[in-house]
């Protein structure tokens, strides 16, 4: 009898500590679909800030007329070199 008890409450133990870590599991898979969520959301606000900023930057264009400069040309290293000097 002693034996049985034994093995029950071993087996109780066991059964507690699956819990335990399936319950551990489950919190953290929902954590990481919250935390996916806000990361999404996030990414979407910023591609939208980025096409606003875009748009303005256009219409100051526009309205400014902001073009290149003649003569000037863009080296391909960042750099604006004068056409007319080479």
């Amino acid at each position: 009898m002693k034996d049985r008890l034994l093995e029950d409450w071993a087996m109780t133990g066991e059964v507690t500590e699956e819990m335990k870590t399936e319950e551990r599991i489950k919190r953290i898979e929902s954590r990481l679909n919250e935390a996916q969520t806000k990361l999404a959301r996030l990414i979407a606000g910023i591609r939208s800030i980025q096409q606003h900023l875009v748009l303005r930057l256009e219409r100051l264009e526009e309205q400014t007329s902001c073009r290149p400069t003649p003569g000037l040309t863009d080296a391909g290293d960042g750099e604006l070199t004068n056409s007319a000097l080479n």
